[in-house]
Order: C-alpha cells, then structure tokens, then sequence
C-alpha cells in the first residue's frame, strides 16, 4: 500500500534514489521525466489559458497524445483506446465552441477563409 510520500512522483523517485520503497526494484527514470514534462505542460497552459474550460481541453487531450507516444515509442504500437479516448473527448467539446474560443474581450475567435478582404478587379490597387 502506497503511503503519503510516496503519492508525489517525482520526490518519491528522488528521495528514493529510483527504487522502490517496499522491494527495491529499480524504477526507470523515464517515469519521472513523464511526470516533470507533464508538469511543465499543465503549469504552461494555465498560465496561457487561467482556469478554463479551454485549458482543461487541452489539458486532457495533451495527457492522451502523450499516453500515446510514450505507448508507441516503448512498443510501436498505439492501442485503439487512445485513439477512441482522443476521439471521445474532442466530441465531448464539440458542442461549446463559443467557450473554447471566446477572446479576452468576450467576443469570439476564429475567422473563416471567405471573410478575408480581397481587391476586387474594379479596384485600383
């Protein structure tokens, strides 16, 4: 049964030397470098985002595209419940487009191509 030091990733790993507390089995070091990188994404988007639906997005879809690499760089496999995990939680937000892309000054973002000002043929340029 894991204790309370043990529940912090990084310093349990440090702490114990990369073993475990219980066997002393070593444990790889690439876990740690999981959870560091994972932290510095997290910190970065809600610096980005502020606590927001969009940066809880990004969040879970930055954790299942990692879960996905580190899958496929281990066994150059990517197993279906990725890809249905990334599927399911962009539907999930398909729905509030208008909260995921509201602007600071509340006005929506995005443009569509066909909004663009073009010359038109009449028109000095």
């Amino acid at each position: 049964m894991l204790g309370v030091p043990d529940l912090v990733p990084v310093f349990s790993w440090i702490f114990l030397r990369g073993k475990c507390r219980y066997c002393k089995a070593p444990i790889s070091s690439r876990y740690m470098w999981t959870e560091i990188l994972m932290g510095v994404v997290a910190v970065s988007l809600l610096i980005r985002y502020d606590l927001s639906l969009k940066a809880l997005f990004y969040l879970v879809f930055g954790f299942i595209l990692l879960g996905e690499s580190l899958t496929d760089l281990e066994v150059f496999e990517i197993p279906d419940g990725f890809h249905l995990a990334a599927i399911l939680w962009w539907c999930l937000y398909l729905p509030f487009p208008a909260v995921l892309y509201r602007r600071a000054d509340g006005r929506i973002a995005g443009r569509s191509c066909y909004s663009r000002r073009y010359p038109s043929a009449d028109h000095d340029l």
